[in-house]
């Protein structure tokens, strides 16, 4: 997993995608890996795989913050696809889990309640989803620290 994160660093998706889904295949389910490759993926157009991937089992069972992180991963692409049913699930958890977010995650609350409203009103992907998809995505701050961190 470390080459598909060093070729992510290098912004060479193409690589990384490779590396990372070698990884998988050979059983890795690391947190952060997975929502890397599953992003790679979807960035690629295989965004039905990736949803796949990230309704199986989440890597870890404890009731960690990090899991309402998969759910909102899972809720754009759920929406993306046009899965209301799933979508607004996860969306709803993530809204009702970060209820009293701190400031810097409250863009991520107002985006779930947003996703809510959209799948009960059966509205077409808002722009909040797209503009997620287009930013970079959850990773967005790990991955640019990737790519800021000094080559050894």
């Amino acid at each position: 997993m470390r080459e598909a994160f060093l070729a992510l660093a290098r912004r060479d998706t193409t690589s990384a995608l490779r590396e990372f889904t070698t990884w998988h295949a050979s059983g890795g389910t690391e947190y952060f890996g997975t929502l890397a490759m599953t992003q790679l993926m979807e960035a690629a157009g295989d965004a039905k795989g990736a949803l796949a991937i990230l309704s199986g089992r989440e890597p870890n069972d404890w009731p960690i913050p990090s899991h309402v992180i998969w759910a909102l991963a899972r809720a754009r692409l759920a929406d993306r696809l046009g899965d209301r049913a799933a979508a607004m699930r996860d969306y709803q958890f993530v809204a009702d889990v970060w209820q009293h977010a701190d400031p810097e995650l409250r863009p991520y609350v107002t985006e779930a309640r947003e996703g809510v409203k959209r799948a009960r009103s059966g509205s077409p992907v808002g722009e909040s989803a797209d503009r997620a998809a287009t930013r970079g995505g959850l990773l967005e701050p790990l991955t640019s620290r990737l790519a800021a961190t000094p080559r050894r």
